[in-house]
């Protein structure tokens, strides 16, 4: 009877020590993003296309041709743009749409730009929201973003495929139109008073933020392995 429960112990320590190798080995989508991170393959980028009519939903990401490596795009991105080398990359794993696929959605720089990667089909997609496009991001997939003084949005994307879509839940616009500026408030494209708008805005806020961890080049690996166990299930 010792003997059985010593072999026990012994296998939940060696399992325990194995854990990050048998998940990277058993989860294909996980394998395909640590190959992008790495180096090793490529991935498909969408850049963002601004509409400035509103819409309920909107295709606003447009595929590039050709695969890009996520180092080329990092040196490209911090050689062009207001990058902080003080604040530290982050990135975060969730389900942004709740089809039961997970994303890793990295952020580039300070206030900055996020990628979101997504699989879908042997292949990964980055998909890039622009400067302010997607903050105070939630568990559920659910994000803020700013398109400067009284405009502001509660945004959620959904994909199909390699198609992403972005859905506009709700959102302010002001108008200044010479001596008679007044502002107005949606949600869900129907037309709200400013209190149930702000009402909207503080339930968003006492929601789960998505859970955010530092981008470490040099064990990067290991914390998306990491990462991507904790996020299982939530």
């Amino acid at each position: 009877m010792l003997m059985h429960y010593l072999a026990i112990i012994l296998f939940c320590l060696i399992s325990s020590a194995c854990g990050c190798d048998t998940e990277k080995e058993s989860d294909p989508v996980l394998l395909a993003y640590l190959d992008v991170f790495n180096g090793n393959t490529g991935f498909y980028e969408y850049k963002y296309e601004y509409k400035y009519e509103f819409s309920d939903t909107e295709e606003l990401y447009i595929p590039q041709p050709e695969p890009v490596s996520f180092g080329d795009l990092l040196e490209s991105y911090h050689s062009q743009i207001m990058y902080n080398s003080q604040k530290q990359m982050m990135f975060a794993v969730l389900d942004m749409d709740g089809d039961g696929v997970r994303e890793v959605v990295t952020e580039l720089y300070l206030y900055g730009d996020r990628l979101i990667f997504r699989y879908h089909g042997g292949n990964v997609y980055g998909y890039l929201a622009p400067y302010r496009g997607m903050l105070s991001l939630k568990e559920d997939g659910v994000y803020y973003s700013s398109g400067g003084a009284g405009h502001n949005y509660y945004k959620k994307l959904h994909f199909f495929g390699d198609v992403c879509r972005e859905t506009t839940l709700a959102y302010s616009d002001w108008y200044d139109r010479g001596d008679k500026p007044w502002d107005v408030y949606y949600i869900g494209g129907i037309v709200v008073s400013r209190d149930d708008y702000m009402l909207y805005g503080d339930k968003h806020n006492e929601k789960e933020d998505a859970e955010w961890c530092v981008f470490s080049p040099e064990n990067f690996e290991n914390d998306l392995i990491k990462a991507w166990g904790d996020s299982n299930g939530r």
